[in-house]
């Protein structure tokens, strides 16, 4: 019962966060920061990629495409991995501030996605 007090204020943030829509912690790994680029993968249980995997590839890609024509991306990999459309896209970006923010905003494009997994490592 003495928790109680020193938790609640967690939890009402914690559930303020997720009732606004922000996930609890949006800051992008160190190794993102580090590395300047990150992959992301859609994968698929047996029946093809989810309409929301698709969603969140087809607007990573958008974003790389818009980021690059600004001369914001260093590097892009689009690969297919799998035999239903299981797809590896890896991008290395100009800076950390890019890469970090990128990742933030593909965390929000995927938010929800089945089997979308952001994953910080080199291209």
């Amino acid at each position: 019962m003495k928790m109680a007090p020193l938790l609640l204020p967690g939890l009402v943030s914690f559930s303020f966060s997720l009732q606004l829509g922000f996930a609890a912690d949006t800051r992008p790994p160190d190794a993102v920061l580090e590395l300047q680029s990150f992959a992301v993968y859609a994968l698929s249980r047996g029946k093809g990629l989810s309409e929301d995997g698709r969603k969140a590839l087809d607007g990573f890609r958008q974003l790389l495409r818009e980021m690059k024509a600004e001369g914001q991306v260093v590097e892009v990999s689009d690969a297919r991995i799998g035999i239903e459309g299981e797809t590896r896209v890896c991008a290395k970006f100009a800076s950390s501030e890019l890469a970090g923010k990128a990742w933030t905003q593909l965390q929000q494009l995927s938010a929800g996605a089945d089997l979308v997994q952001l994953k910080p490592e080199k291209c």
